[in-house]
């Protein structure tokens, strides 16, 4: 079954919508178009069964009934607001518990242990430390008996 192109346009155009170049387009397809015609009729229809039907009145008691809620509406946002923020801080106090608890019972992280390098090791890493390694070290009580021994040449073994 083949739409037509302009049944989209009908509701529109029942009420008083479309702009008129489309307009004058529809008017002139319409007497072609049995299809739009049939739609356009049952349109037509309901838009005055509607027009013409008696409109329900609420009675006066639910009216009142209705007017008594408004008071109570404010505070039944307010109460249902709390709930939620308060399931909520719940909801994050038992996920921060249950978080804080896997991270607890873990076991403690195992300190590392600095072990020197060997002397082989150290020149793989630092060549400079071979020569380092050659030369002599520089100890002070060599050097304080050669101080030792020049200051009594200088002062003549006096203090």
């Amino acid at each position: 079954m083949n739409v037509c192109e302009f049944n989209s346009l009908l509701g529109r155009f029942h009420d008083g919508e479309l702009p008129s170049a489309q307009r004058t387009r529809l008017e002139q397809h319409l007497p072609g178009c049995g299809e739009c015609s049939t739609e356009l009729e049952q349109l037509q229809v309901i838009a005055q069964t509607l027009r013409a039907g008696v409109r329900p009145r609420a009675s006066a008691q639910f009216m009142a009934r209705l007017e008594s809620l408004g008071a109570n509406v404010e505070d039944v946002i307010i109460m249902r607001f709390v709930r939620r923020l308060t399931a909520a801080a719940a909801a994050i106090l038992v996920g921060a518990t249950l978080l804080w608890a896997t991270h607890s019972s873990a076991p403690a992280p195992s300190v590392a242990t600095v072990t020197p390098l060997s002397s082989d090791e150290r020149i793989i890493i630092d060549p400079d430390a071979a020569a380092k390694d050659a030369m002599p070290d520089n100890n002070l009580a060599p050097a304080d008996a050669e101080f030792g021994a020049l200051a009594s040449d200088i002062t003549g073994g006096r203090p």
